[in-house]
C-alpha cells in the first residue's frame, strides 16, 4: 500500500476505483479475498455488469450497437449479482449500455449493498437531482462518468451525441454535489498520449 494515493471520500478513504471503500464490510471481503489469492486460491473480486443494451449515444469505440436481446428483469439481474456476491465479488460495476435509462436503477443498486460497494459506469445522461439523491440513499458509492475531450465538439462527434459534453459535466458537478466517489473515464489512444492531449485532460 505504499505507493497507491488514499483520496478521503465522507467518512471512508478509498485506495483505488476498483476497491471497495474503507471501512465497509465490502472492504473487509475484498481483503479476505486477497488473502485466499495469496495462499494460492482463486477469488472473484470484482464484477462489470452490462445491465442494458439501451443507450442515446453513439460512441467510437463502443460494441453495443452489436448487441442484441432484452434487459433482464429486475429479479433476474438482482438475483444473478448475488451469485457473484456469494462467490467474493466486492465492487459492482453497472454498465450497458447507458444503465441510467433503467426506470428500476436504484432498485438494482438497493440489492446490491453491503458486501459489495456499487458503482455506476455512465455518459452521464439523465442523470437528474432526484436520481443522486435516490442512487445515494439507495447506497451507491461512485459514479464513472466518461470524458473523452475536453474540446466540447470532439468529445460530441466522439460519442456520437450532441450535447454529450454538457452532459458529462454535469454528471461530473452532481456526482460531486452528492458526495459520491467520482472518476472520469476518458479512452487512452496512441493519438492523445502522444499529443500530450491526456496530460492536459488530466489537469483539466
Amino acid at each position: 500500500m505504499a505507493n497507491e494515493k488514499f483520496t478521503k471520500v465522507g467518512d471512508n478513504v478509498v485506495i483505488l476505483s476498483q476497491v471497495p471503500p474503507y471501512p465497509s464490510v465490502a472492504f473487509d471481503r475484498y481483503f479476505q479475498g486477497l488473502d485466499l489469492t495469496a495462499k494460492g486460491g482463486h477469488g472473484l473480486l470484482s464484477l462489470e455488469f452490462a445491465i442494458t443494451n439501451r443507450c442515446k449515444f453513439n460512441c467510437w469505440h463502443c460494441s453495443n450497437v452489436h448487441r442484441q436481446g432484452k434487459d433482464l428483469t429486475l429479479e433476474e439481474l438482482s438475483k444473478a449479482i448475488t451469485e457473484f456476491i456469494d462467490h467474493g465479488v466486492t465492487w459492482v460495476g453497472l454498465s450497458g449500455g447507458e444503465p441510467l435509462l433503467r426506470k428500476d436503477i436504484v432498485d438494482i443498486v438497493r440489492n446490491i449493498g453491503p458486501r459489495a460497494t456499487a458503482a455506476i459506469l455512465t455518459t452521464g445522461y439523465d442523470l437528474t437531482k432526484k436520481t443522486a439523491k435516490a442512487l445515494r440513499s439507495a447506497g451507491l458509492f461512485s459514479f464513472i462518468i466518461s470524458l473523452d475531450s475536453i474540446e466540447k465538439a470532439k468529445h460530441d462527434k466522439l460519442r456520437g451525441f450532441s450535447g454529450a459534453y454538457k452532459v458529462a459535466l454535469n454528471a461530473i458537478k452532481m456526482s460531486l454535489k452528492y458526495g459520491f466517489y467520482t472518476v472520469v473515464s476518458t479512452v487512452a489512444t496512441h493519438s492523445n498520449v502522444t499529443s500530450g492531449e491526456l496530460e492536459t485532460r488530466v489537469k483539466f
